[in-house]
């Protein structure tokens, strides 16, 4: 599990969406920022699967953005289909 890795790809794609300025976009990384709300220390596998639980709810609500988090961190591992 890379925590550092996760809240460092998820703040990356916040601040990108949030740089467009479009009401949707904002929305998104609101979104986004929501399912990082429980990001993990080392010591809690249970809100790390909780957070990968609200990335993969977060990743069909905004198809588009799945790749960008698949391709990123350990996301690999734990996949989001």
């Amino acid at each position: 599990m890379d925590h550092i890795g996760l809240s460092r790809i998820g703040f990356t794609l916040i601040r990108l969406l949030l740089e467009t300025r479009q009401p949707d976009d904002i929305d998104t990384a609101q979104e986004l920022a929501e399912a990082l709300h429980n990001l993990p220390d080392n010591d809690h596998d249970f809100l790390y699967d909780r957070l990968v639980s609200n990335l993969k709810i977060f990743a069909d609500r905004h198809p588009e953005l799945r790749s960008y988090l698949e391709q990123h961190v350990c996301l690999q591992s734990t996949s989001l289909g």
